[in-house]
């Protein structure tokens, strides 16, 4: 079988946002999904909380206790609205925004099969809600978030014999996924004693892509002066006829004259025509040179990732890959993050690490631009995120990649997947069935 760039990151993508109905999987207690992003126009907030957790900040009754019917659920419904618009604290800036809720959906209907999976909760633990809510900000520099629930965690008290500072069951602390248009991604935490978390925007101006040598320029033709000759041949031909008629030191003069005349002529940039068979050459990066150019690149085309809105991403992306591949490889990155959005699982890459490089070819192409083709073996390490927590996983790959020196810069054209495998952090192959991104 074939692979291409975008299969590669199809894969890597594909099980990190997988769809929600399958692979939303809180931990069997109170849980909650919290992923934030903060942009140039403000901050989207992605809030999933289970049912356990709904009826910790809500205490709203119920016939059974798990199940929820259409009135309940539009209680519920009403009651969360109220929560996330009064109670969750968003300040940009100082000033305290008031959100709008995007979207709302409730899950009210788990797999049967998963119940078996939530001794303690059961079906409370399954039954859940999604929430987008929009804080709009032009340029935040200065974000803080408070979060108002934090359930006792019952569960970990019950198995592993955790208390807090009172003797009861701890405050659960609550993870949350932080992404920013600067390109961080990190976990931030609520918790009882500090609920708010602060956001303070990076403005030191420096970059967080990887420097990139400039594309070699083709060298400048050797260049004849006409004016230079206009002059020389006359004076030659006057030296030569007044050395026939007043001798040597006479005819001396003259030419002495006609060179410095011819000189002055060449030094003037008027008249000034290329030599045909000169110029135009390329200095082609050697072998070694070559790591230095396509790492960082490489390197680079991954931190796409890190970014969410549709600008950012292209940006990103654009700054390592050009032609074709540029639109196939966006397209699939958003559509793999609008999936993440409506509440899959949510990949974070956190490392690539080069192992191998290997120039295959290093020429000039019809157009005159320089060409490389490199046989790169990598390994991209991962996070996957998803319902207050986090596990690791790590793919190697191997590919041909081709390099163009455009105008912009040096670009990703084109790229062949020889082989791709699943790792663990050891680098052995992981057991059957385990999940891998």
């Amino acid at each position: 079988m074939r692979f291409s760039l975008i299969h590669a990151i199809s894969l890597v993508l594909a099980t990190f946002h997988a769809p929600a109905e399958a692979l939303a999987h809180p931990q069997d207690g109170p849980h909650a999904d919290l992923r934030l992003a903060i942009d140039a126009t403000g901050l989207t907030f992605q809030i999933g909380l289970n049912l356990a957790f709904i009826d910790e900040a809500l205490g709203l009754p119920r016939e059974a206790l798990d199940q929820v019917g259409d009135v309940e659920a539009r209680d519920i419904e009403d009651g969360l609205r109220k929560y996330l618009e009064e109670r969750v604290v968003v300040e940009a800036d100082g000033r305290v925004i008031v959100p709008t809720i995007d979207r709302y959906d409730f899950f009210a209907d788990p797999e049967p099969w998963m119940l078996g999976a939530f001794p303690q909760y059961g079906a409370r633990a399954l039954i859940r809600s999604a929430s987008i809510v929009r804080y709009e900000a032009p340029n935040p520099h200065v974000v803080k978030v408070t979060w108002p629930t934090f359930p006792r965690d019952r569960v970990a008290a019950m198995l592993e014999g955790m208390t807090g500072p009172d003797g009861l069951p701890p405050y659960m602390v609550l993870e949350c996924l932080l992404q920013t248009s600067e390109g961080g991604v990190q976990i931030v935490h609520f918790s009882h004693a500090r609920p708010t978390i602060e956001w303070h925007a990076d403005e030191s101006g420096d970059s967080r892509f990887a420097a990139i040598p400039p594309v070699p320029t083709p060298s400048e033709p050797l260049r004849l002066s006409l004016l230079g000759l206009l002059v020389l041949v006359p004076g030659l031909i006057a030296c030569t006829i007044i050395t026939r008629r007043k001798g040597v030191p006479a005819g001396l003069g003259t030419l002495a004259a006609a060179l410095a005349a011819s000189a002055f002529g060449v030094l003037l940039p008027a008249w000034r025509v290329p030599l045909p068979g000169t110029g135009g050459s390329i200095a082609l990066p050697s072998a070694p040179g070559v790591a230095a150019i396509f790492e960082p690149l490489h390197a680079n085309l991954y931190k796409a990732f890190d970014h969410a809105s549709e600008g950012e991403i292209y940006d990103a992306l654009e700054r390592s890959v050009s032609g074709p591949l540029l639109k196939t490889l966006y397209t699939q990155v958003y559509n793999s993050l609008v999936q993440a959005e409506q509440g899959g699982m949510l990949g974070i890459v956190t490392g690539v690490e080069p192992l191998a490089l290997d120039v295959q070819g290093i020429a000039t192409d019809e157009h005159g631009r320089a060409r490389i083709e490199v046989l790169h073996r990598w390994r991209v390490a991962g996070t996957v995120y998803h319902w207050g927590h986090s596990h690791t996983r790590v793919h190697e790959y191997e590919a041909v990649y081709t390099l163009a020196g455009l105008e912009q810069g040096w670009r990703i054209v084109g790229q062949q997947m020889r082989q791709q495998r699943w790792v663990e952090g050891d680098g052995a192959e992981p057991a059957a069935g385990l999940e891998s991104f």
